[in-house]
C-alpha cells in the first residue's frame, strides 16, 4: 500500500510538471496570467476539487443541469464561460469576468456569495447532526455586549466536540484561491494555492478566537477555496464532521459527506453565475426549467478559443 501511494504521488507529480511546462509555453508573454493559472491548476488537486465528477448521479444532491455542468467544465478548464456579453459590467459597475469569478466570489449582489455560503454551510450542519454532534447554526445569542450580532457571530457552535474542550464554535468562509490583484513572483511561494485561503483563515481566527475562548470553547476557522481546496487546519475539522466514529469504516462516512460538500460547492456556484446571467440580461429566471436558460447567442458554448 505504501509503495502503491509512493508511484501514485510520483505519477501526479510527473503530470503536475509536465502540464505547468506546456502552460509555460502555451502563454510565454503574459507572466501574470501564467502565474494565476498555475495557481488555479494546483488548486485543482483539492480534497473537495473532484468529487463532483467522480460520482454517479444518483439523486438530486448529486446532478447537475446540462448549463450547471458546463459552466463548471469551463471553469475547470479554464475556458471562457459565455452566460453574459462580453465587456459587461455588473450592477456594481464592475466587469463581468469570463470565468465568473466576480460572481462566485466578489460580489453579493443579490446575495450570490451568501447563497453560496449557506449551500456549503448548510450541508456542514447536516453531516455534524447526523454524526450525533450537537450542531447550531448563527447561533444569534452568542456576541459580546458591543458587538453587532450580523458581523460578530461564528456560523456553527457544536456543544459536545469529542476533542478537547467540547463547546467547538466554527465559521466557514469560501475563497478564490487566484487574485487578479495580486503581483505574483517566481517565488514557489507565490503560487501556492493555499496562500490566499491561509490568510483568510488567520482573518477568522483574529476576529474570533478571542471571544470564543471567552466563552470557555475553542475556535476553528474552515476556509474552503471555490475550486475545492482546502487548508490542513480545516481538513481536520473536516475529518471529524463527516466521520462516524461508531462504524468500523469510518472512511466511507467521510467519503460520502465530503463528496455532497463538493457536489454544494460547485452547484451553488454554477447556480449563482446562471442566475446572475440571466438577471444581467433581462431574462427572467425559472429553476423550475434551468435547461431552456439560454436560447440564442448567448448560449454557453466551450470554444477553446474564447
Amino acid at each position: 500500500m505504501h509503495l502503491q501511494s509512493a508511484l501514485m504521488s510520483k505519477l501526479k507529480q510527473f503530470s503536475v510538471n509536465k502540464f505547468t511546462s506546456q502552460l509555460k509555453q502555451s502563454i510565454p508573454s503574459n507572466f501574470q496570467e501564467l502565474q494565476r493559472r498555475i495557481v488555479h491548476f494546483n488548486s485543482l488537486s483539492g480534497d473537495l476539487s473532484s468529487q463532483w465528477l467522480n460520482k454517479c448521479p444518483t439523486n438530486e444532491d448529486f446532478t447537475f443541469t446540462p448549463n450547471q455542468f458546463k459552466i463548471l467544465i469551463a471553469k475547470r478548464l479554464s475556458i471562457p464561460i459565455h452566460t453574459y456579453i462580453p465587456g459587461s459590467k455588473c450592477k456594481c459597475k464592475k466587469n463581468l469576468d469570463e470565468d465568473g469569478s466576480h460572481i462566485s466570489s466578489s460580489c453579493n449582489v443579490e446575495g450570490s456569495l451568501h447563497n453560496i455560503h449557506n449551500s456549503v454551510l448548510r450541508v456542514i450542519d447536516q453531516a455534524a447532526k447526523s454524526h450525533g454532534l450537537n450542531s447550531t447554526l448563527e447561533l444569534v445569542t452568542f456576541s459580546a455586549a458591543t458587538e453587532d450580532l450580523s458581523q460578530k457571530r461564528p456560523d456553527i457552535t457544536i456543544t459536545n466536540w469529542p476533542i478537547q474542550k467540547s463547546l467547538r464554535m466554527i465559521d466557514l468562509a469560501i475563497t478564490n484561491p487566484v487574485s487578479k490583484s495580486i503581483v505574483y513572483s517566481n517565488d514557489p511561494l507565490s503560487v501556492d494555492p493555499l496562500r490566499l485561503l491561509k490568510k483568510r483563515e488567520l482573518q477568522k481566527t483574529n476576529k474570533y478566537s478571542t471571544l470564543v475562548q471567552s466563552q470557555g470553547g475553542e475556535f476553528s476557522p474552515l476556509v474552503i477555496g471555490t475550486n475545492g481546496n482546502i487548508t490542513a487546519s480545516t481538513k481536520r475539522v473536516l475529518q471529524v464532521i463527516c466521520s462516524n466514529q461508531d462504524i468500523t469504516s469510518p472512511q466511507f462516512s467521510y467519503d460520502y459527506w465530503m463528496t455532497k460538500i463538493s457536489f454544494s460547492l460547485h452547484k451553488s456556484i454554477a447556480t449563482e453565475i446562471i442566475s446572475r446571467s440571466l438577471l444581467h440580461n433581462r431574462r427572467q429566471f425559472s429553476p423550475l426549467n434551468p435547461r431552456e436558460a439560454f436560447k440564442d447567442s448567448v448560449d454557453i458554448h466551450l470554444e477553446m478559443n474564447g
